[in-house]
């Protein structure tokens, strides 16, 4: 090989590797130009009871104040449960309860972290045999 065809090899040999280390560098790092602010959410969950009954419903919450409501009882003079959870691995752990909701009652607590949280309707032993009661709850939340 001769001294010129050994320089222009050395010379491809410096830009492909001059590409490559280019090609392989991080990106430059971006600044975000603002947070999002968490969006107040309001979800609205409904279903049917019977005696000795229970209705589960699972909500994503991130940090901030927690409400579930009772909006609606099909026969107002029966009062339900609600109750507000912590929902892990197929169980939900018991937060705070009301096991006499009527109309208008509520729970409000705050979660302190993203977590999926449970919300149980259920039948404190009001409701009468072969008697089904409709219910409506809103959850609202970050």
């Amino acid at each position: 090989m001769t001294t010129t065809t050994r320089r222009f090899s050395h010379a491809l040999l410096f830009v492909a590797v001059a590409l490559v280390a280019a090609s392989c560098g991080d990106p430059a790092p971006t600044t975000p130009t603002s947070i999002p602010e968490a969006t107040l959410t309001t979800e609205t969950f409904g279903g049917n009871l019977t005696a000795g009954g229970g209705f589960y419903h699972l909500v994503t919450a991130r940090v901030g104040q927690v409400t579930m409501k009772m909006t609606g009882i099909s026969d107002p003079s029966i009062p339900l449960g609600m109750e507000i959870g912590v929902y892990s691995v197929l169980s939900c752990t018991s937060v705070m309860q009301n096991p006499k909701a009527t109309i208008g009652s509520s729970l409000v607590g705050v979660a302190t972290s993203l977590n999926t949280l449970c919300l149980y309707v259920f039948d404190p032993g009001t409701i009468p045999a072969d008697t089904t009661v409709t219910y409506s709850i809103d959850v609202t939340h970050y």
